[in-house]
């Protein structure tokens, strides 16, 4: 893979719909403005209302080409109820260019309503031809997630606010996704966001998340600039959950994802 191809595939990456979770795919990024109390979230501000100790397994198969296939290995942990830490570590690529990106991440209750988070990330990118150069880079995140009453919440995400440069070549994007969503029910979440990534044009998603029993959740969603649709589930086994999502974006293709949560005692 040249470079510039690579640099193409990170810079639009996030447009094309490569995320890092199930619900994420499943929800197009919608759930940047829902609450979790489970599991892993794109928002990671809101997990500061989770309980959820343990890891997750996830594979990503991206329009279904082995090379863009993401596996994922998250851990989290929640703190005196108020707060969680975060790491999580995901693989993609071949023998001839791979890329390995790590995470650490921390979020906490600011006040009844209000949580913030903060994550650090740091990708490298390695290519067996000698001819091409490696790029490394560190980026953060920063998270908020609010409630302004029981039924009505408000999330966002600012990703590499400064604008990372690859050796000094390339910048990286940086990305905004903001929105409110609305629990009509207590087994409904619906939520809008708005997704703006550097100078491009804005786009918007909704998403609904729908417990359909206490075990089994259903997720449905729509990205309007991209013409995509994904919808997915949540399946609690026991004290185990699996989750699947599936992702349609034409003409580019389709895509899946995978995870288990596994608790910790």
């Amino acid at each position: 893979m040249a470079p510039f191809l690579f640099i193409y595939l990170l810079t639009y990456s996030n447009a094309f719909g490569f995320n890092s979770d199930t619900r994420s795919m499943a929800l197009s990024h919608s759930n940047v403005a829902m609450n979790t109390g489970f599991n892993f979230s794109e928002n990671l501000a809101s997990m500061a209302n989770s309980t959820f100790n343990g890891f997750s397994l996830t594979h990503q198969f991206n329009y279904f080409v082995k090379d863009l296939s993401i596996s994922t290995l998250q851990f989290a942990h929640s703190i005196n109820d108020n707060s969680f830490i975060q790491s999580s570590i995901d693989y993609s690529g071949n023998k001839n260019y791979n890329e390995i990106n790590f995470q650490l991440s921390y979020g906490k209750k600011i006040g009844d309503k209000i949580n913030g988070g903060i994550s650090l990330q740091y990708h490298q990118q390695q290519f067996s031809d000698n001819n091409y150069s490696n790029f490394p880079s560190a980026t953060a995140t920063v998270y908020l997630f609010a409630k302004a009453t029981d039924k009505i919440h408000f999330g966002c995400l600012v990703d590499n606010p400064t604008r990372v440069k690859l050796k000094n070549q390339q910048n990286l994007p940086s990305t905004i996704i903001g929105g409110i969503s609305y629990l009509p029910t207590d087994k409904t979440k619906i939520a809008l966001v708005a997704i703006q990534q550097n100078g491009n044009e804005m786009s918007y998603s909704v998403g609904i998340e729908y417990l359909f029993l206490k075990e089994f959740e259903l997720r449905f969603s729509y990205q309007n600039k991209v013409e995509s649709l994904a919808a997915g589930f949540s399946l609690l086994v026991k004290d185990y959950r699996i989750e699947f999502a599936f992702h349609t974006q034409q003409p580019i293709g389709n895509s899946s994802c995978f995870s288990l949560l596994i608790p910790m005692k």
